[in-house]
């Protein structure tokens, strides 16, 4: 009996060691002792049990035997690797291998994101491309949708600036027209659109410039110009006076430091009219007629001027003008008058004051 149960433990064995039987291997691998019969009488069914840590009877491993005998041997399933989610966690310890990218990507799911961090971490983070392990980053939150930026307001286009020749009461042409057109576009009535500039045009041109913080002189000059926003050319003319002659050396005694004589039917200083007469012809050869539009001017002229305006930049104290004392020219710009000026004046004596482009003297004030 004992060495049929033996043998049978040995087939047993084997076959438990295949793997067709995984549990009967398990019972097996239990017993280290080799079993003996038990000194128990048989057992009404005639086996006996098996002693030690087998604990199994002969028909009890039968019945295994049957059980696991088809038993297939057991199949692993791979399972997909997990991924990881990205992490709401407000902090990151640094590992081995890590950078600002790496983090980005396994905790807020974006690896362009590693900006935020750097920004959060610049206390222990001077390079954002060396972070070492051991590091605990202060990590951003989720990422909300950007509110898409408010279109720009359309941005206000530039005034056009405006320029255009030196007017004065009495100046007539197409300029003029111009002048008065614009006056009635704005707003301000010029007493019809004639091309002559007469008291009410000159009054219009007065109230537009009072409108615009400027001196109302009722002369339209470039700072008037450029609040009228118009570019304007053409001809200007002013009439000459018939009662005397436009040319005269005949001197003037007119109270001022020097007398005058007669240019153009105005009155200019004596000391400057030989060079003036020189500038005329020289500008004449190029093509350029100079005008003169002011010359000598009175006290009494001087100082309503300066009532009007008491600006030292723009209008000179009564008793300092050049004006008074006839030694300037005011110049009408007829067809590039102003420009040929500034580049030929000086070689006759002549200095512009840089304020007003029409103005030259002897000393430039």
């Amino acid at each position: 009996m004992a060495s049929n149960i033996a043998n049978n433990r040995n087939s047993f064995s084997s076959l438990a060691n295949s793997n067709r039987c995984p549990q009967l291997r398990q019972r097996l691998a239990d017993s280290a002792a080799t079993p003996t019969v038990s000194s128990r009488p048989p057992q009404a069914d005639g086996s006996s049990e098996l002693s030690g840590r087998v604990g199994l009877t002969l028909e009890g491993i039968k019945d295994l035997l049957k059980r696991y005998w088809n038993e297939p041997a057991p199949q692993t399933t791979p399972q997909p690797a997990s991924q990881p989610a990205p992490s709401s966690a407000s902090s990151y310890s640094v590992r081995q291998g890590d950078s600002l990218w790496k983090i980005a990507t396994a905790t807020l799911g974006n690896g362009a994101r590693w900006k935020e961090i750097w920004e959060l971490n610049k206390d222990q983070i001077t390079d954002p491309n060396r972070v070492f392990p051991g590091m605990v980053l202060k990590m951003p939150g989720a990422a909300t949708p950007e509110t898409p930026a408010a279109p720009a307001a359309p941005s206000k286009p530039a005034e056009p600036e405006g320029s255009g020749p030196l007017l004065k009461t009495g100046a007539k042409g197409d300029a003029v027209k111009k002048l008065q057109a614009r006056l009635e576009e704005l707003g301000f009535d010029p007493g019809g659109v004639d091309g002559n500039m007469g008291p009410n045009t000159a009054t219009a041109v007065k109230k537009f410039q009072a409108s615009k913080g400027l001196e109302a002189d009722g002369i339209v000059g470039p700072n008037t110009w450029k609040q009228l926003g118009i570019r304007v050319e053409g001809s200007v003319s002013y009439p000459a006076a018939s009662a005397t002659p436009s040319n005269s050396s005949a001197q003037i005694d007119v109270g001022g430091p020097q007398p005058a004589v007669r240019r153009q039917g105005k009155l200019i200083g004596a000391n400057i009219a030989q060079k003036f007469d020189a500038m005329v012809a020289a500008a004449k050869k190029d093509g350029v007629n100079l005008q003169i539009v002011s010359g000598y001017r009175t006290h009494a002229e001087q100082q309503a001027l300066w009532n009007a305006n008491p600006n030292p930049k723009f209008v000179a104290r009564p008793g300092t003008s050049n004006h008074e004392k006839g030694n300037a020219i005011d110049f009408l710009d007829s067809a590039g008058a102003w420009s040929w000026l500034k580049r030929n004046s000086t070689r006759f004596g002549f200095h512009n004051y840089p304020v007003e482009p029409w103005h030259y003297s002897l000393n430039g004030g």
